[in-house]
């Protein structure tokens, strides 16, 4: 089984007693920016698919959510199809 902990280096050098008991440990250190942050290489792939979406709706009219419940109700009766309530 597989465990992450967490720290700075003294956390972990404080848990030392802890940590003798595994033959074999990884360390993984991950890369950070001069901020602080984690420096994470963007998705770029996840972002162009997100602008293409953003470039497909820019046109699209707003649609109100106010008549969801009442649409999904219609199409779960077979509305859509011309069937109603209880013509089966």
């Amino acid at each position: 089984m597989s465990r992450v902990i967490e720290g700075s280096w003294e956390e972990l050098a404080a848990r030392a007693d802890e940590l003798r008991q595994y033959p074999r440990l990884r360390l993984e250190i991950p890369s950070v920016t001069e901020n602080g942050t984690d420096a994470a290489a963007p998705n770029h792939e996840l972002l162009e698919v997100l602008q293409k979406i953003r470039e497909n709706q820019a046109d699209m009219d707003f649609t109100s959510t106010e008549r969801t419940d009442q649409y999904i109700r219609g199409a779960r009766s077979g509305a859509m199809y011309g069937i109603a309530d209880g013509d089966s």
